[in-house]
């Protein structure tokens, strides 16, 4: 586990320690960050007993559950946020590699929010709490800018640019995906066009949920009015991620029609070639067939050159045959 507490003194100074919290920023007049990662059930009942915190708010916060939610109670609310850890798939070279987990793709927030205290618990250590953290150890002078509410938006706005991030590279994944389908020489694995399609729906429906959880907080008794506009800012961002997936399941669609009809084609070129061997083979089995007949009296039977007279004639009609499919275009 790690622990990060930002705040600053009534003299206006900043303050940052990793030890446990004091007493004195639970309950004070300045605002406070408290910022755990991936702690115990152990470490948050301990806290819990010295703040308030809800009891239900603290099965949410190890809840296998993938819904944001937002709650608000007599002094604080509670906010829980989704994330993306990693990318649904990886590239290697030109090869991608798909997740066939989509909820592994996840990291949980947990935000309470009281008047002048901001309790944040994370699933993961995101690159975005590194540079947050990092940001604010060097421009200590930002975070007296802070407030409650413009924390949150910061952390829910880098949660969001996350998700962009990791699918930064997901309209390349979809076309690599295309050209394999359309080469006549690669084969394309279904598996990781269901793989990546699970993964968007998953990612989408956070976002959905995500974008719900937003609207309820801009338009909850929490806000001020001056204060609408930071979430109102983050709903265009979710809903700039959700047309990029939804652009990106419909180019899935065309891409699996695509290998269909690819595979129709392969499948008819099969049985073309099939076709076109049956029928050269027809006649030649004809002649074969009446030479092998019983009779005593057959023409050519005795005649010194009569098998290589056959065969030639074999091999004329072969031609012949063939130089006429090429002519109508079907070889």
């Amino acid at each position: 586990m790690e622990q990060y507490v930002f705040t600053y003194n009534t003299s206006g100074e900043f303050e940052s320690y990793t030890d446990q919290v004091k007493s004195k920023h639970l309950d004070s007049n300045v605002f406070t960050w408290i910022c755990l990662i991936q702690p115990d059930k152990e470490t948050l009942s301990q806290l819990a007993s010295r703040i308030a915190m809800h009891e239900l708010t603290l099965e949410d916060c190890f809840s296998d559950s993938y819904v944001p939610k937002f709650e608000i109670f007599k002094d604080s609310a509670f906010l829980r946020a989704y994330g993306l850890k990693k990318a649904p798939f990886t590239k290697e070279g030109s090869n991608y590699t798909f997740e066939d987990q989509p909820e592994a793709l996840s990291s949980k927030t947990a935000i309470y929010m009281w008047k002048n205290l901001v309790l944040t618990i994370h699933s993961e250590k995101s690159f975005w709490i590194e540079e947050l953290i990092s940001e604010i150890h060097t421009h200590s002078n930002d975070f007296l800018t802070y407030t409650p509410i413009t924390l949150v938006h910061e952390i829910l706005d880098r949660i969001i640019d996350e998700i962009t991030f990791r699918l930064d590279k997901l309209e390349s994944a979809v076309l690599a995906l295309e050209t394999i389908a359309i080469d006549r020489n690669k084969q394309l694995n279904l598996n990781d066009l269901i793989d990546l399609k699970l993964a968007l729906y998953f990612i989408k429906q956070l976002a959905t949920d995500q974008s719900k959880v937003i609207n309820k907080i801009s338009t909850s008794l929490l806000l001020q009015k001056e204060d609408q506009h930071y979430f109102t800012d983050l709903q265009d961002h979710l809903q700039t991620v959700s047309n990029l997936i939804e652009r990106s399941l419909v180019n899935l669609g065309d891409v699996r029609d695509a290998y269909f009809a690819t595979s129709n084609v392969r499948l008819g070129d099969i049985m073309r070639i099939l076709a076109i061997i049956t029928t050269v083979a027809t006649p030649l089995q004809l002649i074969v067939g009446i030479y092998g007949m019983n009779f005593q009296i057959m023409p050519l039977l005795s005649n010194h050159y009569g098998f290589w007279f056959l065969i030639s004639i074999m091999v004329v009609i072969i031609v012949i045959m063939l130089l006429f499919f090429r002519k109508k275009g079907w070889i």
